[in-house]
C-alpha cells in the first residue's frame, strides 16, 4: 500500500523532470548585461505543467532559503545568489509537485543586493530546457535557434513559453499571492491554451467562411431570382389553364 505521507517528488521518481531557464538582463550601457539568472524547477506530471502552467511568485520560497557566496576567478560572473522555491512552502513537503532553486549573478554586490525576483519577466528567457528522470532531453528551447526548437512532451508546438511564466498579467507577482488570484491565472493559461488548440484545429475556418461566402452570392445573384421566375411562371400558367 502506498504511503500517503510519502514525498511525491521521490515516490514518483519515475515521472520526474527537471526544468531548466536561462535569462538574460538586456544589454546596459558598454554592450554588457547585468544580470544572469537560472531557474530550476524538479517536478512530476510535467504534461499537466505544461498545460495548466508551472507558474510560482515570491511566496514561493521558502523562508531563510537564500544566500550568496564569491565565484572563483574564471567565473563570467563575479557574484551568485540562490534562493530556494516550492510549491507549498508552508506546508509539508509531500503537499508539493515542484521544487526548485533561483540563481542570480552579477559582477557587484551592490547590483546582487538590489536584484529583485519580480524582475524576472518572461521576455528574459533566452534558453529553457526539460529533462526525464532517465536525462532524456524532451523539451528544448533556443531563442537565437528556433530551428532546433523541439517539443516531445505532446508534440505541440508551445514555444511561446507562456507555460512557465503565465503569471505575466501586468501585475507584481507578489501581489498574486492569493489562492482566487492563483486559480484566475491558471484559468487563464488554460483558456490561453485552449484558444490555440481551437485556432490549430480550425485553421481551414477562413477558407470555409469565403466558400459560404461566395454561395451565398451565388444564391442571391442568380438562383434566388430563378426561383422567383419560376414561381411567377407556374402561377401565370396555372391563371391561364383556370
Amino acid at each position: 500500500m502506498a504511503n500517503a505521507n510519502a514525498d511525491p517528488l521521490k515516490a514518483d521518481a519515475s515521472l520526474y523532470h527537471t526544468v531548466i531557464i536561462h535569462m538574460v538582463s538586456q544589454i546596459v550601457s558598454g554592450g554588457d548585461l547585468e544580470w544572469f539568472a537560472e531557474v530550476r524547477f524538479n517536478c512530476v506530471d510535467m504534461p499537466r505543467f505544461m498545460r495548466e502552467g508551472l507558474h510560482w511568485t515570491t511566496r514561493n520560497i521558502e523562508a531563510d532559503q537564500s544566500w550568496w557566496r564569491i565565484n572563483p576567478d574564471d567565473f563570467r560572473w563575479k557574484f551568485s545568489r540562490y534562493w530556494i522555491t516550492r510549491q507549498h512552502p508552508d506546508k509539508p513537503a509531500r503537499y508539493s509537485r515542484w521544487r526548485g532553486q533561483v540563481l542570480v549573478q552579477c559582477n557587484s554586490v551592490a547590483a546582487l543586493s538590489a536584484f529583485r525576483l519580480h524582475t524576472l519577466r518572461r521576455h528574459h528567457i533566452v534558453y529553457a530546457d526539460v529533462r526525464s528522470s532517465l536525462d532524456n532531453e524532451v523539451f528544448s528551447y533556443r531563442r537565437s535557434k528556433p530551428d532546433i526548437n523541439i517539443n516531445c512532451i505532446d508534440d505541440s508546438d508551445r514555444f511561446d513559453l507562456w507555460w512557465l511564466w503565465p503569471m505575466e498579467t501586468g501585475v507584481r507577482p507578489e501581489s498574486l499571492g492569493c489562492r482566487a488570484w492563483r486559480k484566475l491565472v491558471c484559468l487563464l493559461g488554460w483558456g490561453y491554451t485552449a484558444s490555440r488548440e481551437l485556432f490549430r484545429r480550425l485553421r481551414h475556418l477562413p477558407l470555409l467562411l469565403v466558400y459560404l461566402a461566395i454561395l451565398y452570392a451565388l444564391c442571391t445573384t442568380y438562383i434566388y431570382p430563378l426561383l422567383c421566375w419560376v414561381e411567377g411562371w407556374d402561377t401565370g400558367f396555372a391563371a391561364v389553364l383556370e
